[in-house]
């Protein structure tokens, strides 16, 4: 897998134009760990670029709403060079971020930063516009209630679509119905926080002087807990995470028990993307609440 020459020239170009200086692409190569955008680093003499590129016609919008989503976070996340169109790519730069080895520091920094981040508060959940968790659509009509919101642009969403790809059941579908009757009375109300949205270990960077950097967001506006919740599902956080985090921003007394919760919706999302062997967990929270 590589780039064509006139893609470099191009990628080229922009890096001059945003950086005014005449850089000089020497070489790129692939790089891996995602499931949905093919992705390259680029190597100039003094530095280095992240390019990810997908098809023109798959989702034009995608990487639009991820570079809206970086700058939206506004704190330590890669800059963003450009996103656009070319021949049939549809494409995203951005700066390189070095990683380096994730140490307890590292973690703590991290922690600080997510519980900054879930201060910045509206009054709506959700967001002015739509945009992605992974590759599909992510609607955030707002709403003031929360229950409703994680139920309508949440839950029904992806069981819309569980469906529409018979996943699921109408046994699935009638006990989230049951969940939805008593959803208001299970969890402590809060003003809507901005998430990451996607938070799992393969969406943050480690630099080489500790410093976090958030990337792939999904932002929207709602109940914080939803990005710890995130965070537990697939693991890849330590415990300096959590300890720096409560002692910036404290989660509301059963916190922990919440998290199978909030954690249908990843669950969910999942089970769109990579199928049945999802289900089990779905169904597994699903009877912690019934």
């Amino acid at each position: 897998m590589s780039l064509s020459e006139k893609l470099l020239k191009h990628f080229e170009e922009i890096i001059r134009s945003k950086t005014g200086t005449q850089r000089t692409i020497i070489s790129s190569e692939p790089f891996t760990g995602g499931d949905i955008n093919r992705a390259f680093r680029l190597f100039t003499k003094s530095d280095s670029f992240f390019v990810k590129l997908n098809n023109a016609a798959f989702e034009p919008d995608m990487f639009s709403a991820e570079s809206k989503g970086l700058q939206t976070l506004g704190v330590s996340t890669p800059g963003v060079l450009d996103f656009g169109v070319f021949g049939h790519d549809s494409f995203l730069i951005m700066e390189w971020i070095e990683r380096a080895e994730n140490v307890k520091e590292g973690q703590e920094n991290l922690g600080r930063l997510l519980a900054g981040i879930h201060r910045k508060n509206t009054k709506n959940f959700g967001l002015p516009y739509n945009n992605f968790i992974g590759s599909l659509k992510q609607i955030n009509t707002t709403d003031t209630n929360w229950a409703q919101f994680y139920s309508r642009q949440r839950l029904e969403n992806q069981l819309d679509l569980a469906s529409q790809k018979h996943l699921i059941d109408t046994t699935i579908r009638q006990q989230f119905e049951k969940l939805y009757l008593k959803l208001d009375t299970l969890y402590e109300p809060e003003k809507p926080a901005l998430l990451h949205g996607d938070l799992w270990s393969g969406n943050y960077i480690i630099s080489k002087d500790s410093q976090p950097f958030l990337i792939d967001p999904a932002i929207y506006y709602g109940h914080r807990e939803m990005d710890i919740a995130m965070s537990k599902l697939f693991g890849g956080f330590e415990p300096a995470f959590y300890n720096a985090y409560h002692e910036n921003f404290p989660l509301a007394p059963g916190w922990e028990r919440r998290l199978s919760l909030w954690q249908l919706y990843p669950l969910l999302v999942h089970l769109n993307l990579f199928g049945k062997s999802y289900l089990p967990g779905i169904q597994a929270n699903l009877r912690n609440w019934l």
